[in-house]
């Protein structure tokens, strides 16, 4: 049995005579279900359908390939084996991902240099942007974030929201500030006569307080809210000393109720010198505090240079009781709120750095 076909103005004859043998129509079945080469797959389906004498038509219909080009695909098959069919095209080999010295590059980068610094309009580093940056430098691009984040934690990094900056803030008095003051912070503490407080104050208000939580993509979570807004007030002090806080419910900021806390905070530490380090809020240097001061030795009151919150870790204090005792809460009652967040502090001891970046005391 002979089959004609013409390609290009020549005649090609193909002889049938040879068949295929049980053990071959077997190889051919194996391969279309344990082959991992599509296109070997579909010359072997093209080829078993010849032999089952399904129509030309129908052949290509489904595997896409003429008669002929089956005819030859069968004709090679019988000589040199299923290998034959497999596809010839050399795969595209995959990106490889970053080596170790590509990440301790990126780690320098990332803690040496910004994103301006590569033309980008931004001051900190997203995934997005360190993303876009490697695929740029490195040709690697991340079909996952996580990758990124890993990087991120190998630099050090922690995901948390920037802080709020004033434009009046001088880092050049900040500078100063601390080689005038670190000198004193260590003998004021080194005194077994003193207590050493960082002081700050707080206003809370019967608004609810949101904070991101995790929660189904499909399903919408609310809290309430009130329209009544009411507001009280914390003076609050941590010990640099011992990581101890305590705090105190105020209705007002000023002279005569900052006096009234520096009374209490000698009452609590009779016969100890109290040395203060707190912001310059006009109530602390009002003239009611002034004037109490010439009454009593108890007192070394230090002020934190402008705008500069973060030198202050009671700052911090505050933004871990938000968290543990009035975020995503509605504030039915703000004098049981308060007292909430008092009892808090209270009984709590709190971890932080003074001085800033130097971290001269850590608890």
């Amino acid at each position: 049995m002979e089959y004609t076909f013409q390609k290009k103005g020549k005649l090609y004859k193909i002889n049938f005579l040879q068949k295929i043998s049980q053990k071959q129509l077997k190889e051919l079945q194996d391969g279309i279900y344990k082959e991992n080469d599509t296109i070997a797959i579909r010359r072997a389906q093209a080829i078993l359908m010849l032999e089952e004498g399904v129509p030309a038509d129908l052949i290509k219909l489904i595997t896409h390939y003429q008669r002929e080009v089956v005819v030859k695909h069968r004709r090679m098959f019988l000589k040199h084996g299923f290998d034959i069919l497999r596809s010839k095209r050399k795969e595209k080999a995959p990106k490889q991902l970053l080596t170790g010295t590509q990440k301790d590059q990126i780690v320098e980068v990332l803690n040496t240099q910004k994103p301006t610094d590569y033309g980008i309009d931004s001051q900190f580093w997203t995934a997005a942007i360190l993303g876009s940056l490697i695929e740029e430098q490195y040709g690697v691009k991340y079909k996952s974030k996580t990758s990124l984040y890993l990087i991120f934690k190998r630099a050090k990094f922690t995901f948390h929201k920037p802080e709020k900056q004033s434009e009046k803030r001088s880092e050049k008095l900040i500078s100063e500030w601390k080689k005038k003051y670190k000198s004193i912070i260590e003998e004021e503490c080194s005194r077994n006569d003193t207590v050493v407080l960082v002081g700050d104050e707080a206003a809370l208000t019967s608004e609810t307080r949101l904070q991101k939580v995790w929660l189904p993509v499909d399903k919408p979570a609310f809290i309430e809210d009130t329209a009544k807004r009411k507001r009280v007030h914390l003076y609050g002090f941590l010990n640099i000393q011992n990581g101890v806080a305590i705090a105190f419910k105020t209705k007002s900021q000023c002279g005569e109720v900052t006096v009234t806390i520096l009374k209490k905070l000698a009452e609590l530490h009779p016969k100890k010198r109290i040395v203060i380090f707190w912001d310059n809020a006009s109530w602390h240097k009002s003239q009611t505090v002034r004037e109490y001061l010439k009454t009593t030795k108890s007192f070394k009151l230090y002020n934190f240079p402008p705008y500069a919150p973060d030198l202050n870790p009671q700052e911090h204090v505050w933004k871990e009781v938000r968290e543990k005792t009035l975020n995503n809460k509605l504030i039915r009652n703000i004098d049981d709120a308060a007292k909430s967040a008092v009892d808090f502090i209270n009984n709590s001891l709190f971890k932080y750095k003074f001085f800033g970046a130097h971290g001269t005391f850590n608890v």
